[in-house]
């Protein structure tokens, strides 16, 4: 990011020796960024319709019924994906999970 982000004044070959990266996995990661940030995008919105809808069954609903509830609705996800969410949001109600 850092290199990216000041490759107008900064020599990028000089950049990646002093951080330590070699140039093509910088190249590699620069061609990704904008996969990397789609999924990303993806993940927030599945972490914002689990605590939506675990909100909305006042807070009593698992993994699996959370994940039923979000394919009837028409999105695919694993319920291992949402057990994941619930795991790592900072939601005070997750805790019983562990």
């Amino acid at each position: 990011m850092f290199i990216r982000d000041n490759s107008a004044w900064l020599n990028i070959e000089t950049a990646c020796i002093v951080l330590g990266v070699s140039k093509s996995s910088y190249y590699d990661w620069l061609g990704n960024y904008e996969i990397r940030q789609a999924k990303l995008s993806k993940e927030q919105e599945l972490a914002h319709k689990v605590v939506a809808e675990f909100n909305r069954s006042r807070q009593t609903y698992g993994e699996i019924r959370i994940c039923l509830r979000l394919s009837r609705d028409g999105a695919q996800h694993n319920h291992k994906q949402v057990l994941e969410i619930m795991k790592i949001h900072p939601s005070p109600h997750f805790f019983m999970l562990e």
